[in-house]
Protein backbone atom coordinates (compact mmCIF):
# COMPACT_ATOMS: atom_id res chain seq x y z
CA UNK A 1 0.00 0.00 0.00
CA UNK A 2 3.13 2.16 0.56
CA UNK A 3 4.44 1.72 -2.56
CA UNK A 4 0.58 2.12 -4.73
CA UNK A 5 0.69 5.47 -2.04
CA UNK A 6 4.38 6.09 -3.80
CA UNK A 7 3.28 5.85 -7.49
CA UNK A 8 0.22 7.67 -7.37
CA UNK A 9 -2.07 4.72 -8.06
CA UNK A 10 -6.13 6.29 -8.42
CA UNK A 11 -7.78 2.87 -7.56
CA UNK A 12 -6.72 -0.50 -6.59
CA UNK A 13 -9.96 -3.19 -6.66
CA UNK A 14 -10.39 -5.02 -2.96
CA UNK A 15 -9.76 -8.74 -4.24
CA UNK A 16 -9.94 -11.83 -2.12
CA UNK A 17 -6.44 -12.41 -1.41
CA UNK A 18 -6.69 -8.94 0.16
CA UNK A 19 -8.90 -10.25 2.85
CA UNK A 20 -5.95 -12.79 3.76
CA UNK A 21 -4.94 -10.50 7.15
CA UNK A 22 -8.59 -10.86 7.74
CA UNK A 23 -11.30 -7.33 7.91
CA UNK A 24 -9.93 -5.58 10.45
CA UNK A 25 -6.29 -5.57 9.23
CA UNK A 26 -7.23 -4.53 5.73
CA UNK A 27 -9.72 -1.79 7.22
CA UNK A 28 -7.27 -0.51 9.21
CA UNK A 29 -4.77 -0.54 6.25
CA UNK A 30 -7.18 1.66 3.79
CA UNK A 31 -6.97 4.47 6.51
CA UNK A 32 -3.50 4.96 5.29
CA UNK A 33 -3.88 4.76 1.23
CA UNK A 34 -3.80 8.28 -0.67
CA UNK A 35 -6.05 6.33 -3.31
CA UNK A 36 -8.98 4.48 -3.43
CA UNK A 37 -9.69 0.92 -2.47
CA UNK A 38 -13.20 -0.20 -4.54
CA UNK A 39 -15.63 -2.65 -4.08
CA UNK A 40 -19.74 -2.59 -4.36
CA UNK A 41 -20.39 -6.01 -3.12
CA UNK A 42 -17.99 -6.64 -0.17
CA UNK A 43 -20.64 -5.96 2.45
CA UNK A 44 -20.75 -5.48 6.06
CA UNK A 45 -22.63 -8.66 7.73
CA UNK A 46 -24.72 -6.49 10.01
CA UNK A 47 -26.04 -3.17 8.06
CA UNK A 48 -25.58 -4.49 4.63
CA UNK A 49 -23.60 -1.55 3.67
CA UNK A 50 -20.82 -1.80 1.24
CA UNK A 51 -17.36 -1.51 3.49
CA UNK A 52 -15.45 -0.03 0.62
CA UNK A 53 -15.95 2.77 -2.16
CA UNK A 54 -18.07 1.25 -4.98
CA UNK A 55 -17.05 3.44 -7.29
CA UNK A 56 -14.89 6.47 -8.00
CA UNK A 57 -15.40 9.24 -11.05
CA UNK A 58 -12.29 10.27 -12.92
CA UNK A 59 -12.34 12.78 -16.09
CA UNK A 60 -9.53 12.30 -18.22
CA UNK A 61 -9.20 14.77 -20.68
CA UNK A 62 -12.82 15.34 -22.13
CA UNK A 63 -13.74 11.89 -20.81
CA UNK A 64 -15.84 11.51 -18.29
CA UNK A 65 -14.80 7.62 -16.38
CA UNK A 66 -16.34 5.40 -13.66
CA UNK A 67 -13.66 3.13 -11.87
CA UNK A 68 -16.03 0.18 -10.36
CA UNK A 69 -14.71 -2.95 -7.97
CA UNK A 70 -16.43 -6.20 -7.66
CA UNK A 71 -14.70 -8.70 -6.08
CA UNK A 72 -15.32 -12.44 -6.64
CA UNK A 73 -17.76 -13.81 -4.63
CA UNK A 74 -15.95 -17.48 -5.00
CA UNK A 75 -15.78 -18.56 -1.76
CA UNK A 76 -12.19 -19.42 -0.68
CA UNK A 77 -11.13 -22.68 0.56
CA UNK A 78 -11.06 -21.30 3.85
CA UNK A 79 -13.76 -19.33 3.77
CA UNK A 80 -14.77 -15.45 4.58
CA UNK A 81 -12.97 -13.29 7.35
CA UNK A 82 -15.23 -12.72 9.54
CA UNK A 83 -17.97 -9.13 9.68
CA UNK A 84 -18.76 -9.78 5.20
CA UNK A 85 -20.57 -10.98 2.96
CA UNK A 86 -20.13 -10.92 -0.24
CA UNK A 87 -22.98 -10.17 -2.69
CA UNK A 88 -23.53 -11.91 -6.10
CA UNK A 89 -21.63 -9.15 -8.56
CA UNK A 90 -24.71 -9.63 -10.57
CA UNK A 91 -26.56 -7.96 -7.81
CA UNK A 92 -24.04 -5.18 -7.35
CA UNK A 93 -23.47 -4.50 -10.61
CA UNK A 94 -27.37 -4.25 -11.85
CA UNK A 95 -28.26 -0.69 -10.62
CA UNK A 96 -24.60 0.61 -10.44
CA UNK A 97 -24.26 0.29 -13.89
CA UNK A 98 -27.42 1.76 -14.13
CA UNK A 99 -26.98 5.09 -12.62
CA UNK A 100 -23.06 5.38 -13.75
CA UNK A 101 -23.79 5.09 -17.65
CA UNK A 102 -26.22 8.35 -17.46
CA UNK A 103 -23.32 10.83 -16.34
CA UNK A 104 -20.32 8.88 -17.43
CA UNK A 105 -18.54 8.19 -21.12
CA UNK A 106 -16.89 5.09 -20.17
CA UNK A 107 -16.94 2.47 -17.29
CA UNK A 108 -13.92 0.26 -15.85
CA UNK A 109 -13.85 -2.41 -14.03
CA UNK A 110 -11.29 -3.66 -11.49
CA UNK A 111 -12.34 -7.09 -10.33
CA UNK A 112 -10.79 -10.69 -9.60
CA UNK A 113 -13.13 -12.56 -11.10
CA UNK A 114 -12.17 -15.73 -13.53
CA UNK A 115 -11.33 -14.15 -16.64
CA UNK A 116 -14.16 -17.12 -18.38
CA UNK A 117 -16.65 -15.11 -15.67
CA UNK A 118 -15.73 -11.59 -17.35
CA UNK A 119 -17.12 -12.73 -20.19
CA UNK A 120 -20.06 -13.74 -18.74
CA UNK A 121 -20.10 -10.25 -17.08
CA UNK A 122 -19.51 -8.13 -20.15
CA UNK A 123 -22.58 -9.88 -22.07
CA UNK A 124 -24.97 -8.83 -19.20
CA UNK A 125 -23.71 -5.61 -18.59
CA UNK A 126 -22.32 -4.07 -22.05
CA UNK A 127 -22.17 -0.44 -20.46
CA UNK A 128 -19.22 -1.87 -19.11
CA UNK A 129 -16.15 -0.35 -21.79
CA UNK A 130 -12.89 -2.24 -19.84
CA UNK A 131 -12.54 -5.25 -17.51
CA UNK A 132 -8.99 -5.26 -15.68
CA UNK A 133 -8.59 -8.33 -14.19
CA UNK A 134 -6.74 -10.24 -11.76
CA UNK A 135 -8.20 -13.45 -11.57
CA UNK A 136 -5.33 -15.75 -11.25
CA UNK A 137 -3.38 -16.19 -14.84
CA UNK A 138 0.08 -16.38 -14.52
CA UNK A 139 1.05 -15.46 -18.06
CA UNK A 140 0.19 -12.00 -19.40
CA UNK A 141 -2.98 -11.88 -21.70
CA UNK A 142 -2.97 -9.21 -24.68
CA UNK A 143 -6.15 -7.28 -24.30
CA UNK A 144 -9.24 -8.64 -26.82
CA UNK A 145 -12.61 -7.72 -26.64
CA UNK A 146 -15.31 -9.46 -25.02
CA UNK A 147 -18.90 -7.73 -26.48
CA UNK A 148 -18.19 -4.92 -29.12
CA UNK A 149 -18.38 -2.50 -26.49
CA UNK A 150 -16.40 -4.61 -23.53
CA UNK A 151 -12.50 -5.08 -23.62
CA UNK A 152 -10.82 -7.59 -21.33
CA UNK A 153 -7.20 -6.55 -20.08
CA UNK A 154 -4.62 -8.46 -17.65
CA UNK A 155 -1.04 -8.70 -16.91
CA UNK A 156 0.54 -11.76 -14.88
CA UNK A 157 1.16 -12.14 -11.13
CA UNK A 158 3.84 -11.24 -8.84
CA UNK A 159 4.62 -7.24 -10.93
CA UNK A 160 6.88 -8.66 -13.05
CA UNK A 161 5.42 -6.92 -16.07
CA UNK A 162 3.24 -3.59 -16.15
CA UNK A 163 1.26 -3.06 -18.97
CA UNK A 164 0.59 0.41 -21.17
CA UNK A 165 -2.93 0.56 -22.64
CA UNK A 166 -3.63 3.55 -24.55
CA UNK A 167 -7.19 3.88 -25.77
CA UNK A 168 -8.82 6.24 -27.82
CA UNK A 169 -12.73 6.63 -26.90
CA UNK A 170 -15.98 8.19 -27.93
CA UNK A 171 -19.26 7.34 -26.35
CA UNK A 172 -21.25 4.82 -27.87
CA UNK A 173 -18.45 3.40 -30.07
CA UNK A 174 -17.34 -0.18 -30.47
CA UNK A 175 -13.98 -1.38 -29.91
CA UNK A 176 -12.35 -0.98 -33.51
CA UNK A 177 -14.10 1.63 -34.52
CA UNK A 178 -12.29 4.86 -36.32
CA UNK A 179 -9.02 3.36 -35.86
CA UNK A 180 -7.65 3.49 -40.04
CA UNK A 181 -8.85 6.98 -40.30
CA UNK A 182 -7.76 8.24 -36.85
CA UNK A 183 -4.23 6.69 -37.70
CA UNK A 184 -4.36 7.63 -41.02
CA UNK A 185 -5.61 11.55 -39.89
CA UNK A 186 -2.55 11.32 -37.28
CA UNK A 187 -0.16 10.48 -39.85
CA UNK A 188 -1.33 13.18 -42.36
CA UNK A 189 -0.79 15.63 -39.52
CA UNK A 190 2.42 14.68 -38.58
CA UNK A 191 3.47 15.24 -42.58
CA UNK A 192 1.82 18.59 -42.77
CA UNK A 193 4.02 19.49 -39.48
CA UNK A 194 7.20 18.69 -41.36
CA UNK A 195 6.20 19.85 -44.71
CA UNK A 196 5.27 23.48 -42.87
CA UNK A 197 8.65 23.51 -41.13
CA UNK A 198 10.78 22.72 -44.14
CA UNK A 199 9.03 25.42 -46.22
CA UNK A 200 9.91 27.74 -43.14
CA UNK A 201 13.54 26.29 -43.45
CA UNK A 202 14.14 27.31 -47.13
CA UNK A 203 12.16 30.38 -47.45
CA UNK A 204 14.90 32.73 -46.38
CA UNK A 205 17.08 31.19 -48.91
CA UNK A 206 17.65 32.13 -52.50
CA UNK A 207 17.24 30.07 -55.59
CA UNK A 208 14.98 27.83 -53.87
CA UNK A 209 11.72 28.52 -56.04
CA UNK A 210 11.44 25.45 -57.34
CA UNK A 211 11.55 23.80 -53.76
CA UNK A 212 9.55 25.79 -52.18
CA UNK A 213 6.44 25.33 -54.83
CA UNK A 214 6.69 21.20 -54.32
CA UNK A 215 6.52 21.76 -51.07
CA UNK A 216 3.41 24.64 -51.46
CA UNK A 217 1.63 22.15 -53.76
CA UNK A 218 2.37 19.21 -51.00
CA UNK A 219 0.77 21.25 -48.29
CA UNK A 220 -2.26 21.87 -50.18
CA UNK A 221 -2.69 18.04 -50.81
CA UNK A 222 -2.04 17.51 -47.29
CA UNK A 223 -4.63 20.08 -46.01
CA UNK A 224 -7.35 18.60 -48.35
CA UNK A 225 -6.65 15.26 -47.29
CA UNK A 226 -6.80 15.99 -43.62
CA UNK A 227 -10.01 17.54 -44.23
CA UNK A 228 -11.58 14.64 -45.96
CA UNK A 229 -10.22 12.28 -43.03
CA UNK A 230 -11.97 14.69 -40.66
CA UNK A 231 -15.48 15.02 -42.96
CA UNK A 232 -15.28 11.21 -42.50
CA UNK A 233 -14.65 10.75 -38.98
CA UNK A 234 -17.01 13.41 -37.96
CA UNK A 235 -20.24 10.75 -37.17
CA UNK A 236 -17.51 7.97 -36.69
CA UNK A 237 -17.56 7.14 -32.16
CA UNK A 238 -13.74 6.10 -32.56
CA UNK A 239 -13.31 3.23 -30.09
CA UNK A 240 -9.86 1.82 -30.48
CA UNK A 241 -6.69 0.75 -28.21
CA UNK A 242 -2.90 -0.08 -28.32
CA UNK A 243 -0.93 -1.97 -25.97
CA UNK A 244 2.56 -3.35 -24.83
CA UNK A 245 4.05 -5.16 -21.97
CA UNK A 246 6.96 -3.89 -20.32
CA UNK A 247 8.98 -6.79 -18.25
CA UNK A 248 10.27 -4.99 -14.63
CA UNK A 249 13.78 -6.80 -15.21
CA UNK A 250 17.31 -5.96 -13.98
CA UNK A 251 16.97 -3.84 -17.24
CA UNK A 252 14.87 -1.22 -15.73
CA UNK A 253 15.93 0.78 -13.17
CA UNK A 254 14.61 0.77 -9.57
CA UNK A 255 12.66 3.69 -8.19
CA UNK A 256 14.51 4.39 -4.98
CA UNK A 257 11.24 4.68 -2.97
CA UNK A 258 10.08 1.62 -3.83
CA UNK A 259 12.90 -0.53 -3.71
CA UNK A 260 13.55 0.58 0.07
CA UNK A 261 9.96 -0.49 0.55
CA UNK A 262 10.91 -4.04 -0.70
CA UNK A 263 13.93 -4.39 1.04
CA UNK A 264 12.27 -3.47 3.89
CA UNK A 265 9.57 -6.13 3.73
CA UNK A 266 11.97 -8.87 2.66
CA UNK A 267 14.00 -7.73 6.08
CA UNK A 268 11.13 -8.66 7.83
CA UNK A 269 10.11 -11.81 6.49
CA UNK A 270 13.53 -12.79 7.23
CA UNK A 271 13.40 -11.91 10.57
CA UNK A 272 10.38 -13.90 11.52
CA UNK A 273 11.93 -16.64 9.52
CA UNK A 274 15.05 -16.77 11.78
CA UNK A 275 12.30 -16.53 14.84
CA UNK A 276 10.47 -19.24 13.93
CA UNK A 277 13.52 -21.43 13.11
CA UNK A 278 15.50 -21.04 16.14
CA UNK A 279 11.98 -21.68 18.35
CA UNK A 280 12.23 -24.98 15.92
CA UNK A 281 15.63 -26.09 16.80
CA UNK A 282 18.69 -26.56 14.32
CA UNK A 283 18.95 -29.65 11.92
CA UNK A 284 15.59 -31.28 12.54
CA UNK A 285 15.86 -34.09 10.09
CA UNK A 286 13.31 -36.26 8.29
CA UNK A 287 13.02 -39.67 8.90
CA UNK A 288 12.41 -40.90 5.63
CA UNK A 289 15.25 -38.72 4.09
CA UNK A 290 18.96 -39.56 4.04
CA UNK A 291 20.71 -36.60 2.69
CA UNK A 292 22.89 -35.86 -0.67
CA UNK A 293 26.09 -37.36 0.86
CA UNK A 294 24.32 -40.82 2.00
CA UNK A 295 23.60 -41.31 -1.37
CA UNK A 296 27.29 -39.98 -2.33
CA UNK A 297 28.86 -43.23 -0.73
CA UNK A 298 27.23 -45.93 -3.33
CA UNK A 299 26.25 -42.73 -6.45
CA UNK A 300 30.18 -40.88 -6.38
CA UNK A 301 30.23 -40.52 -10.08
CA UNK A 302 26.13 -39.22 -9.70
CA UNK A 303 26.98 -37.03 -6.88
CA UNK A 304 29.79 -35.41 -8.47
CA UNK A 305 27.61 -34.03 -11.54
CA UNK A 306 24.80 -32.88 -9.27
CA UNK A 307 27.05 -30.85 -7.29
CA UNK A 308 28.06 -28.88 -10.18
CA UNK A 309 24.60 -28.13 -11.52
CA UNK A 310 21.81 -25.40 -10.49
CA UNK A 311 19.76 -27.67 -8.22
CA UNK A 312 23.29 -28.07 -5.66
CA UNK A 313 23.44 -24.53 -5.19
CA UNK A 314 19.15 -23.63 -4.90
CA UNK A 315 19.72 -23.28 -1.11
CA UNK A 316 22.88 -21.01 -1.76
CA UNK A 317 20.72 -18.76 -4.23
CA UNK A 318 18.22 -17.85 -1.03
CA UNK A 319 21.22 -17.06 0.91
CA UNK A 320 22.27 -14.50 -1.33
CA UNK A 321 19.21 -12.64 -1.42
CA UNK A 322 18.23 -13.25 2.08
CA UNK A 323 15.54 -15.60 1.56
CA UNK A 324 17.11 -18.63 3.36
CA UNK A 325 14.32 -17.65 5.75
CA UNK A 326 11.51 -17.16 3.62
CA UNK A 327 8.97 -20.41 3.50
CA UNK A 328 7.10 -19.52 0.31
CA UNK A 329 10.73 -19.76 -1.11
CA UNK A 330 12.10 -22.86 1.05
CA UNK A 331 9.45 -25.11 -0.33
CA UNK A 332 11.31 -25.43 -3.95
CA UNK A 333 15.16 -25.04 -2.72
CA UNK A 334 15.16 -28.06 -0.37
CA UNK A 335 14.72 -31.30 -0.23
CA UNK A 336 11.94 -32.96 1.46
CA UNK A 337 9.71 -29.85 1.36
CA UNK A 338 6.89 -31.25 0.34
CA UNK A 339 6.87 -33.46 3.60
CA UNK A 340 8.06 -31.17 5.88
CA UNK A 341 6.07 -29.04 8.22
CA UNK A 342 6.41 -25.16 7.15
CA UNK A 343 7.89 -24.53 10.50
CA UNK A 344 11.09 -26.42 9.66
CA UNK A 345 11.50 -26.49 6.25
CA UNK A 346 14.12 -23.45 7.71
CA UNK A 347 15.47 -25.35 10.31
CA UNK A 348 16.57 -28.40 7.84
CA UNK A 349 20.45 -29.79 8.07
CA UNK A 350 22.66 -29.06 5.42
CA UNK A 351 22.49 -32.53 3.43
CA UNK A 352 18.62 -31.28 2.67
CA UNK A 353 19.85 -27.79 1.58
CA UNK A 354 19.45 -27.49 -1.43
CA UNK A 355 17.60 -29.72 -4.42
CA UNK A 356 19.25 -32.87 -3.90
CA UNK A 357 18.51 -36.56 -4.97
CA UNK A 358 15.61 -37.25 -2.70
CA UNK A 359 13.77 -34.60 -4.45
CA UNK A 360 13.64 -36.48 -8.09
CA UNK A 361 13.69 -39.83 -6.84
CA UNK A 362 12.21 -40.06 -3.41
CA UNK A 363 12.81 -40.32 0.21
CA UNK A 364 16.12 -42.41 0.34
CA UNK A 365 16.12 -43.95 3.79
CA UNK A 366 14.79 -47.80 3.06
CA UNK A 367 17.27 -48.05 0.19
CA UNK A 368 20.07 -46.95 2.28
CA UNK A 369 19.57 -49.17 5.08
CA UNK A 370 18.59 -51.69 1.82
CA UNK A 371 15.11 -52.27 2.52
CA UNK A 372 14.31 -51.41 -0.94
CA UNK A 373 17.11 -52.13 -3.55
CA UNK A 374 15.65 -50.36 -6.76
CA UNK A 375 15.28 -46.54 -6.95
CA UNK A 376 12.36 -44.60 -9.36
CA UNK A 377 15.38 -43.15 -12.01
CA UNK A 378 13.11 -41.73 -14.69
CA UNK A 379 12.11 -37.97 -12.93
CA UNK A 380 8.06 -37.04 -14.81
CA UNK A 381 7.40 -33.84 -16.17
CA UNK A 382 4.84 -33.13 -12.99
CA UNK A 383 7.03 -33.16 -10.62
CA UNK A 384 9.43 -31.37 -12.48
CA UNK A 385 6.61 -28.60 -13.17
CA UNK A 386 6.01 -28.53 -9.42
CA UNK A 387 8.60 -25.86 -8.93
CA UNK A 388 9.32 -24.73 -12.35
CA UNK A 389 6.23 -22.96 -12.98
CA UNK A 390 5.76 -19.74 -15.14
CA UNK A 391 5.89 -17.59 -12.91
CA UNK A 392 9.38 -18.69 -11.63
CA UNK A 393 10.61 -19.97 -15.24
CA UNK A 394 8.76 -18.84 -17.78
CA UNK A 395 11.07 -21.00 -20.34
CA UNK A 396 11.08 -24.35 -18.87
CA UNK A 397 11.18 -27.45 -21.33
CA UNK A 398 11.36 -30.52 -19.58
CA UNK A 399 13.16 -32.64 -22.23
CA UNK A 400 16.10 -30.04 -23.01
CA UNK A 401 16.56 -29.31 -18.78
CA UNK A 402 16.68 -32.73 -18.02
CA UNK A 403 19.71 -33.08 -19.94
CA UNK A 404 21.30 -30.76 -17.79
CA UNK A 405 20.82 -32.64 -14.58
CA UNK A 406 21.75 -36.33 -15.60
CA UNK A 407 22.80 -38.24 -13.03
CA UNK A 408 25.15 -41.18 -14.65
CA UNK A 409 25.07 -44.13 -11.96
Amino acid sequence: MTAYNLMGFDAVGVARLDLAGGLDFLKSLAKGAKFAWLSANLLDQKSGRPLFTPAISRKVGETRVAIIGITSDQTPEDGLATGLTIKPWAEALTPLVAELSRNHDFLLLLTDLPPAVCGTVARQFPALNLIVNAGGETMNQPPHTLAPTSLLAATGRQGKYAGALEIAWSPGGHWGEGEKQTLALREKLGDLQRTSEQLQAIAKLPGQESQTGNLERRQALLQQEIAELRTALAGVPVAFFSNSFQAMDATVGEEPGVAAIVSQIKGRIAEQGRIEAAAKGADSPLPDFVGWRVCASCHPKAATNWQSSRHAGAYATLERKNKQFTVDCLLCHVTGGEVASTDRLASLPKELQGVGCEVCHGPGRKHADGQEKNRPRKVPENLCRNCHVPEHDGHFDYARNLQLIRCDR
